[in-house]
């Protein structure tokens, strides 16, 4: 007999004494307990759980690095921006300073003697 058959003859067996079954009449404690196996169960669970707590350690390592790594990238973020307004305000100064130079060369006084040192100056304050 296999053990379902056993199981099923069991089963009919306690329906007809009592009217219902009962799983402890097929498990008794009569097997002997492998104590090895147990302790092998026992070390199997405690190194699962100190899988888990590593696990959960790397874990908020890991997300403290990726706040940290965040934190990096917008504050290098806000240092280009920085940068970036401050080249394209040299460069408006630059521009306005040419500009400047450009109008006192052509609408400079009409009425003064053309001098060459002064009209060379001009020109070469625009390459500054």
């Amino acid at each position: 007999m296999d053990d379902d058959d056993i199981f099923d003859a069991t089963y009919r067996q306690a329906e007809e004494e009592e009217g219902k079954f009962d799983e402890g009449y097929l498990f008794q404690d009569e097997e002997p307990v492998d104590l090895e196996h147990e302790e092998n169960v026992r070390k199997f669970k405690a190194e699962n759980e100190a899988r888990k707590r590593k696990l959960r350690d790397f874990q908020k390592l890991l997300e403290d690095k990726l706040i940290t790594e965040e934190q990096i990238k917008i504050e290098k973020q806000k240092i280009y921006d920085a940068a970036i307004k401050q080249k394209n305000l040299d460069i408006r100064r630059k521009e306005g300073k040419s500009w400047d130079i450009a109008r006192r060369i052509f609408n400079g006084p009409q009425r003064e003697p053309f001098d060459d040192n002064k009209f060379l100056s001009l020109i070469y304050d625009l390459r500054e």
